[in-house]
């Protein structure tokens, strides 16, 4: 059976495929997380990217975690296994609040200003923009460390 195709919301005066892509929404997804101001902010970006299928991002002054794992309800054939009842976000993923395309098949999607999938490229960025982290910092233990010397020592 053929499902129909998804409609856009009612603000979206163009029409969107959505089997034209590959289903790459459906493969990830991203946080927009608190912009780093600090060592220690910074050194949790480091942690993040760390893991496997995570990928961190900025567009203007936004930062974003993006986790890199498929929609459990993604079929073999790269369609929604609950079309039907999806989700909100699902049904009006693609449309801007103006109603302008932009999603994996649009030209403007991942125009991302800076997309990192591995430690050494965050790191190169954060070198380059002059950023220390705070396991730079020479000799500093982490805040766990410290304060858990610092009970045992007051015990």
């Amino acid at each position: 059976m053929t499902k129909p195709k998804p409609k856009p919301p009612a603000h979206a005066p163009q029409h969107l495929d959505c089997h034209t892509c590959g289903a790459q929404c459906c493969r990830y997804f991203a946080l927009q997380i608190d912009t780093p101001t600090d060592a220690e902010e910074f050194d949790y970006l480091r942690w993040y990217i760390s893991h496997q299928d995570v990928a961190i991002f900025i567009e203007g002054p936004e930062w974003y975690l993006q986790i890199n794992r498929s929609c459990r309800h993604l079929t073999a054939e790269g369609s929604c296994g609950i079309y039907e009842t999806r989700p909100q976000i699902c049904r009006e993923y693609g449309w801007d609040p103006t109603g302008k395309k932009e999603c994996h098949g649009a030209d403007v999607a991942n125009d991302h200003d800076y997309f990192f999938t591995n430690l050494a490229e965050l790191e190169a960025y954060l070198k380059a923009k002059g950023i220390r982290w705070a396991s730079q910092a020479a000799g500093r233990s982490s805040p766990r460390r410290s304060r858990a010397k610092s009970r045992k020592n007051s015990q």
